[in-house]
């Protein structure tokens, strides 16, 4: 049985000064090209300030690493800048740096696929 350490790291502001938007409840989760769940979870994160979530193996080299930022347009979307990195079990190591538009309470799917596999990030904004 694999164990796992997860850490969490919030680096947004639970009050918010007038004027300022409020944040954003981001749920997520990353997979494999086989569709493995790498990483899940819900965050909030308020906006133009990240907020992170990682995840390392108790023993071995496999970690999971996830950045979310969030900041509002003017048409009332999102652009939501995400910074993966994980290791795998074999010691290869994926860096991504996705950034993408999604409406509050939309799903957005963003893919990075390259030789010998994949990762997805599944998200919804509200």
């Amino acid at each position: 049985m694999k164990q796992w350490l997860a850490v969490v790291l919030c680096v947004s502001s639970v009050a918010w000064a007038d004027g300022e938007p409020p944040p954003v409840r981001l749920t997520f989760q990353v997979q494999s090209a086989s569709k493995a769940v790498l990483l899940s979870g819900e965050l909030s994160v308020q906006p133009n300030r990240p907020a992170a979530m990682e995840r390392r193996a108790a023993s071995g080299p496999e970690r999971q690493s996830l950045s979310l930022e969030v900041r509002p347009l003017d048409d009332g979307t999102l652009l939501v800048r995400a910074n993966w990195s994980d290791m795998t079990a074999d010691g290869a190591a994926v860096k991504w740096e996705p950034a993408f538009v999604v409406r509050r309470g939309a799903d957005a799917t963003v893919r990075l696929d390259y030789p010998g596999g994949a990762r997805v990030l599944h998200l919804k904004a509200q």
